[in-house]
């Protein structure tokens, strides 16, 4: 017999956020994997069976019992515990108009915090960084050229692996100006100006592999060796191929764990640190606020403190202070 979960579940995965709140792929796949570990949790510490859990499980005590499951057990970090509970969240949302008995509880988990954790360092690329990485790739072989376009557009265009994905040959406009249009999140479209030294490059990519003609505009821009779209998985470990070339040239240019969103704020710092108003970083990298773009201002900002504390004993003197040892002067300052 269907559950009632399982009926809100359905719903919730297949129709509500597909076709009413517009979410990608990547979304509906990351909720789906936060409700995997909840039935997960809900078999392996609360005996209730996937086929047999019902909205009555979805309690504040369940919730709460999860998400310190997830940490303990799992080991995961508190970014990843807080994008399960959006999740939750989310779902309770939508269950507020298909099951409304159930509303106490579910404002009741809806009141649960987000735990609060310092954000880490952003890494990223210095130019010389990216320089280096582009100088690894052989492009004369058709897997190169292909390589080094797929990296040369995470630099030049500051992409998300999902929008190299989803790119066919007919996103690309090769005339004045040169541009691409990038399928963003939430199926927002945006057009970013394609670099004109990369022109010639991506025009005799298309020609070689006949992405110019009209019969083939519809294909991806990109494909592996079994002449299919990429994966994530798939350009990611094109990233961290040649990052381990480069590492092994010079390691202090390449961080350890260089990714492909690593690449993404690599062309956010570099158009920053040349004056790039954020405003316009905004559009290029297709945030929906500027207040999402400002963590690459503050990461600039913390590099310039850390550069002056480094410097600060060149700068000021190791002399005592004329009052330091003052007992007059001391006590003047203690009544002020």
């Amino acid at each position: 017999m269907t559950t009632n979960f399982a009926v809100g579940l359905h719903k919730f995965l297949v129709n509500y956020l597909p076709s009413q709140k517009g979410c990608s792929p990547n979304t509906i796949e990351t909720y789906r994997y936060s409700f995997m570990f909840f039935l997960r949790f809900l078999s392996d510490v609360k005996g209730v069976k996937p086929d047999s859990v019902s909205i009555a499980e979805l309690t504040r005590k369940n919730v709460l019992e999860f998400l310190e499951w997830l940490e303990t057990e799992r080991g995961i970090c508190a970014s990843t515990r807080n994008q399960r509970l959006a999740a939750i969240f989310s779902f309770c949302r939508f269950l507020l108009s298909e099951f409304p008995e159930y509303i106490v509880e579910y404002q009741s988990i809806l009141s649960i915090p987000f735990k609060r954790h310092e954000e880490p360092p952003i890494s990223y690329l210095t130019k010389d960084g990216m320089r280096l990485l582009l100088s690894t790739v052989d492009t004369h072989d058709a897997a190169g050229e292909r390589d080094f376009l797929i990296l040369s557009f995470f630099l030049s265009m500051g992409l998300r692996v999902s929008e190299i994905t989803v790119m066919i040959a007919n996103d690309v406009f090769l005339g004045k100006p040169s541009k691409v249009l990038i399928h963003g999140k939430g199926s927002k479209l945006r057009y970013v100006t394609l670099a004109a030294e990369l022109v010639p490059f991506v025009r005799g990519y298309m020609a070689r592999r006949k992405l110019d003609r009209p019969e083939n505009l519809t294909n991806p821009l990109f494909i592996n060796h079994m002449g299919m779209s990429f994966s994530r998985q798939g350009i990611d470990y094109i990233v961290r191929k040649y990052a381990e070339k480069a590492r092994q040239i010079d390691p202090s240019l390449m961080p350890d764990d260089l990714s492909c969103h690593k690449l993404r704020h690599s062309l956010a710092m570099s158009l920053l640190d040349d004056g790039v108003p954020l405003i316009y970083i905004r559009d290029i990298l297709g945030h929906a606020s500027v207040q999402t773009t400002e963590i690459y201002a503050k990461a600039s900002s913390q590099k310039k403190r850390q550069a002056i504390e480094a410097n600060a004993s060149a700068i000021i003197s190791e002399e005592e202070p004329v009052w330091v040892g003052n007992d007059n002067l001391l006590d003047w300052l203690r009544k002020l």
